[in-house]
């Protein structure tokens, strides 16, 4: 009778265990009212609907399922205009916790929980966009360059920015 007993807990266990999400993100937009929130992903050019959710009484959003993703960039769409900002969703890890803002801070004011890799991304992100004055800068001075040497040297000065 015990080994039944300790049977049953096993598969109760198991069960539970096994009712677990498979992927589940919660998202905070501080700024963003709307009602829904779209996860999309990109195959080839096109650009597809993995997910929808509503608001909860929190003010957050969830997508979660049974099933786990596909690792990949995604993309989570707002309405109504549908702009969007990425996230990272690789094999091992889908669950985790984003928050962020909407508009221009969007990419400095963004953190995340349980994702080390989303961390690294939009560390990433965030050098580039510190890179981008300097960028811009140095593609002006290129524009405005007449003589060949100069273009040539301001051209490797980009190039040297860019690696």
């Amino acid at each position: 009778m015990r080994f039944y007993t300790l049977l049953l807990a096993f598969l109760c266990c198991y069960t539970l265990s096994m009712a677990q999400d498979a992927y589940r993100i919660k998202i905070e937009i501080e700024g963003y009212q709307q009602d829904t929130l779209m996860l999309a992903y990109y195959l080839g050019d096109k650009q597809y609907l993995q997910d929808t959710t509503l608001r909860q009484l929190d003010g957050s959003y969830i997508f979660e399922g049974d099933e786990p993703l596909k690792g990949g960039i995604y993309l989570v769409v707002m309405k109504p205009d549908n702009s969007f900002f990425q996230v990272l969703v690789d094999d091992r890890n889908q669950v985790f916790g984003m928050k962020t803002v909407v508009g221009d801070d969007q990419v400095k004011r963004t953190s995340f929980t349980g994702s080390p890799d989303n961390k690294i991304f939009y560390d990433y992100l965030r050098y580039l966009n510190d890179q981008r004055p300097a960028a811009e800068a140095i593609q002006k001075r290129l524009e405005a360059a007449e003589k060949e040497k100069d273009k040539a040297a301001i051209q490797k000065e980009l190039e040297d920015l860019n690696e």
